[in-house]
């Protein structure tokens, strides 16, 4: 398992670098990431967030988390195309981080991290300023603190931080959020202490938008439900029950076989639960037909669960490695898809090579 994991990791640094290289000199191309992730962002960056008259689209009305951190990029002037690779980094640290939490070892942990990393739907939005990935890091990031054991106050402020975020960073956040807070109560009710700060923090960081949408239109999540705003129109989990061939297809597109072990092992613990509650959540959000496989990024808290359960069950069972080979084979997939440019492929590999290999034996 150690070779293995060394070598996804080499792979998975080498990407980074490959999509450091191409967002640093790309432009922006994806389509919703200019038609208003980009236009948010400017408004962010403006300084003009409280003037109502730059909102001049209702989308424009979206919850701006991840809009506000990518204006902070155009302030600084780092690429945009650098937006999600950051997310791609912290959404894998965040993995691997939960999977020692849950008790796998550091190489498990980290394979499954890489192999979160290297889903279909998450390599395809790298180069994009869609909000989807933050939203699964911060999803992930407030698992991670609610199974932490601490109860000072500044334990709770960071976890405000993060369901704050989650909050307001897409409409799906306070779904996601409430699962949560169903699966968490205990653990929250023993902050009561602290929830005064815990809510500060959850209200700055993502309920102010939803405080602008109502102050100004009276609609707390505007422009949903606005007559003539085309939302609704399909659910996912229509998609299932009229067209399940087409939707069976589309999840191991986007993400393999891993989200179908995971359901398949039916563990039945707070895990599986959660990610069949968040599954739940994501079969009442809007897709459509000709748009089923790109909307599958809408499930990333459904999988993440479910991806935690088959690593545990491999550990369980003494099969880790042929898991970690598994997870090979699928980033090497991956890859196979990505642009071919030798002398980038060559000069990184053999560099992480030499250098990362030497510091994986320190672990």
């Amino acid at each position: 398992m150690r070779l293995i994991a060394g070598a996804i990791l080499v792979v998975t640094g080498a990407g980074i670098i490959y999509f450091g290289y191409l967002g640093s000199t790309s432009e922006v191309w994806e389509g919703d990431s200019l038609a208003y992730h980009i236009p948010i962002a400017r408004i962010v960056a403006s300084g003009r967030t409280g003037e109502k008259g730059v909102y001049t689209d209702w989308l424009y009305y979206y919850p701006g988390v991840g809009e506000a951190m990518l204006a902070v990029l155009m302030k600084l002037g780092v690429p945009l195309n650098l937006f999600n690779l950051l997310g791609w980094v912290v959404l894998g640290a965040a993995v691997v981080m939960w999977g020692r939490q849950v008790g796998m070892g550091t190489y498990a942990a980290t394979v499954m991290g890489a192999g979160v990393m290297w889903w279909p739907s998450v390599v395809r939005l790298v180069l994009t300023q869609t909000v989807d990935i933050w939203l699964a890091a911060f999803w992930m990031l407030a698992v991670i603190w609610l199974e932490k054991k601490k109860t000072d106050w500044k334990y709770w402020a960071v976890l405000g931080i993060w369901l704050g975020a989650l909050l307001g960073v897409k409409y799906s956040g306070p779904l996601f959020l409430g699962v949560l807070g169903v699966f968490y109560w205990r653990r929250l009710w023993e902050g009561r202490r602290w929830w005064g700060v815990m809510a500060a923090m959850i209200i700055l960081v993502g309920g102010s938008w939803y405080f602008r949408n109502w102050a100004w239109t009276g609609n707390w999540i505007y422009p949903a439900g606005e007559a003539g705003f085309r939302l609704l129109e399909w659910k996912a989990g229509e998609i299932v029950v009229k067209l399940p061939g087409k939707f069976i297809e589309a999840v191991v597109s986007e993400y393999l076989i891993w989200p179908i072990l995971g359901m398949a092992m039916l563990r039945f613990n707070k895990f599986w639960w959660l990610g069949v509650a968040n599954w739940a959540v994501y079969m009442l959000l809007p897709s459509w037909p000709n748009n089923v496989i790109s909307d599958l990024r809408y499930a990333y808290p459904a999988m993440l669960p479910w991806m935690a359960i088959v690593w545990k069950w491999a550990k369980d069972r003494g099969k880790e490695n042929l898991w970690t080979v598994l997870a090979l084979a699928m980033v090497v997939v991956e890859w196979a898809q990505l642009d071919y440019r030798p002398k980038l492929f060559a000069g990184v590999l053999m560099g992480l090579w030499l250098l990362g290999l030497k510091n994986w034996r320190r672990l």
